[in-house]
């Protein structure tokens, strides 16, 4: 069984960071598990429109590759 102990989140310009210590009961040992995520920048939003119409296009493209037209 395992316990958690001293978690520790934080965030510093845009960087979350995360520390946690495990504790196994059985075997008596102990681990840290450490983590960080960076915020990504802002992406460009897509017209969901235009989207469709390209996935339409997509797709009739690979049926008619697969039909052999």
């Amino acid at each position: 069984m395992l316990s958690f102990k001293n978690t520790h989140l934080s965030e510093t310009n845009g960087l979350l960071s995360l520390s946690v210590s495990l504790v196994n009961h059985l075997s008596r040992r102990s681990y840290t598990l450490r983590c960080e995520l960076r915020r990504d920048e802002p992406v460009e939003t897509i017209d969901v429109t235009r989207f469709d119409k390209r996935l339409r296009s997509l797709r009739t493209s690979i049926d008619n590759s697969f039909s052999g037209n």
